[in-house]
């Protein structure tokens, strides 16, 4: 790709003030078998930075900013409705779609992704990364697959990364969440890690349909720990209303543990994550594999989606009501795709649909439409 003409720009919390600078830099190296169901992935160290600053930010693409949500344990935001309409084909469940292949991964880079987020502020972007044994990096694509960058975060560590998601920070704004999470020795009765990170990023600018070279980006790391017992986890929301990170552990028995923390703690404070509630998939309520390998939290906080290497839930949250409430009901099974191994999982921008992509080099990104959540 051609070195010229391409400009990332990172705005400051609360977006009052954007900088715009040319980037350059190496892509790291990516590799790394991942694994099966049982099996356990290997570790990385990755490398990254900061961009330049400058004066005068370019407008955006499109998409709002975010707004400032409330705190930990703050009371839940009023306002429901997923923020669009239903698609066109009944009611009920009857006109949730078949998932789609709608594009393919062109990157040979992207041979294992393991989450994926749609942007606020990028009208048609997602961000994905690879699982372990890549560095700590991830990438913006459209919808069909298309790579438009690399964003690399120098200094920060790439142990085990399984999820990321998007959501409110300190000042307002929108930020990507990397969830460096993983953690195989803790499910298979090794020697488990004794903290785990999340990584905090101002959601960048997409300025142009390729960049050049990998970008280097701003990042804060928030490091977590369990109260108890450590935990392998695949999956990270935020709570858009309650400005909470959300981690759903992976478990061998399907009975998985949802612990919270807040997404507006300073940079390298330490935080002890909260048991919130437990839920349990892998039983006739909620069939197909037990472990859980990817989730988000819908736009508007009002709707969650779980997946398992088989399956796909969506649980309905009312506009009052807590994550702990929401997980309480039964969940709805949805459409799945037919994947080699699944682990990623979101919604659209517009809360309308949902999107995955398998673990596969050239993997397919499918796509499949919502209706009555």
């Amino acid at each position: 790709m051609k070195a010229v003409g391409w400009l990332l720009a990172v705005c400051a919390p609360g977006w009052l003030a954007c900088s715009s600078a040319p980037v350059s830099g190496d892509p790291g190296p990516q590799g790394g078998a991942d694994t099966n169901e049982s099996g356990a992935p290997s570790s990385s160290a990755g490398a990254g930075g900061s961009v330049g600053a400058g004066e005068g930010g370019q407008a955006p693409l499109g998409g709002a900013a975010g707004t400032p949500s409330e705190a930990l344990g703050g009371e839940a935001a009023e306002g429901g409705g997923m923020g669009t309409a239903a698609p066109e084909g009944g009611a009920g469940g009857a006109c949730d779609s078949e998932p789609v292949a709608v594009g393919t991964l062109d990157s040979p880079a992207l041979s294992e992704v393991s989450g994926i987020v749609a942007s606020a502020r990028n009208p048609g972007v997602y961000y994905v990364h690879n699982d372990s044994g890549d560095t700590a990096r991830f990438f913006a694509i459209d919808e069909q697959g298309r790579t438009l960058a690399e964003l690399a975060l120098d200094g920060a560590d790439a142990v085990d990364w399984e999820d990321i998601a998007l959501g409110p920070g300190p000042g307002g704004g929108s930020f990507v969440y990397l969830g460096d999470i993983g953690d195989n020795e803790a499910r298979v009765g090794g020697t488990p890690r004794a903290s785990i990170n999340v990584y905090r990023v101002p959601e960048p600018l997409i300025l142009s349909d390729e960049a050049p070279e990998p970008l280097v980006v701003d990042w804060e790391r928030l490091s977590l720990s369990y109260p108890t017992a450590a935990h392998d986890c695949e999956a990270l929301l935020v709570d858009p209303k309650r400005s909470e990170l959300l981690l759903v552990t992976k478990e061998n028995d399907g009975k998985s543990s949802v612990f919270r923390a807040s997404a507006l703690a300073a940079a390298e404070a330490k935080q002890t994550l909260e048991l919130v509630t437990q839920i349990e998939v892998g039983t006739t309520q909620a069939p197909g594999s037990s472990l859980i390998t990817g989730g988000e939290l819908s736009p508007l906080g009002d709707g969650i989606l779980l997946r398992t290497y088989t399956s796909v839930f969506f649980w309905s949250r009312p506009a009052t009501a807590s994550i702990a409430e929401a997980f309480a009901s039964a969940p709805r099974q949805l459409l799945a795709p037919d994947e080699e191994q699944g682990e990623s999982i979101t919604f659209t921008a517009d809360g309308s649909s949902y999107l995955t992509v398998s673990e596969d080099a050239q993997a397919p990104v499918f796509r499949a439409e919502l209706c009555d959540l």
